[in-house]
């Protein structure tokens, strides 16, 4: 779901149902603009991360990571380090062993 989810008119149904078609231990990958980077507060309306009309959502880690685990996934951040810095996130969403 890579530059997928900030498009998506429901995007906890479509978590939903990838998570309902994962075998045990699958998982997707997300990237999403990052609505908590430095960045956005800097630069304001000029981020390069809105995209108006086409992105319906905007994430921040704690954002994402409550839809994914409201959904039954385990949330790993993959660019922790960065995540204040980095115009988006990156994450693995992964549906527990059985």
């Amino acid at each position: 779901m890579r530059s997928y989810l900030e498009h998506e008119l429901k995007p906890k149904e479509v978590l939903d149902e990838a998570l309902r078609v994962l075998k045990p231990g699958g998982s997707i990958y997300v990237k999403v603009p990052n609505f908590a980077t430095i960045n956005r507060a800097v630069r304001g309306r000029n981020w390069c991360g809105f995209r108006f009309p086409d992105h319906l959502n905007y994430f921040t880690i704690e954002s994402l990571k409550k839809m994914g685990e409201s959904s039954g996934y385990k949330f790993d951040l993959r660019n922790s380090f960065t995540r204040y810095t980095n115009d988006n996130l990156h994450c693995y969403l992964t549906k527990p062993a059985a």
